[in-house]
């Protein structure tokens, strides 16, 4: 998801966005745990979506 993709969503959009990614990212740590084969990359590509989409959220709270 490209940034100007983020920043044409709705906070409530991005909102939801975080909690789906945030369910990811859960999910990839349970699959590593049961050492089932995971993208290693993965992880990092989750977390910095979520701090983009987080950063998007907190701009648009200070625009208003």
């Amino acid at each position: 998801m490209k940034l100007e993709e983020i920043r044409e969503r709705s906070i409530a959009e991005l909102q939801e966005e975080v909690t789906n990614l945030k369910k990811k990212l859960c999910t990839l740590r349970i699959d590593k745990g049961l050492q089932k084969e995971v993208d290693a990359a993965e992880f990092g590509k989750t977390k910095k979506l979520i701090a983009r989409i987080k950063t998007v959220i907190r701009e648009k709270e200070l625009a208003k």
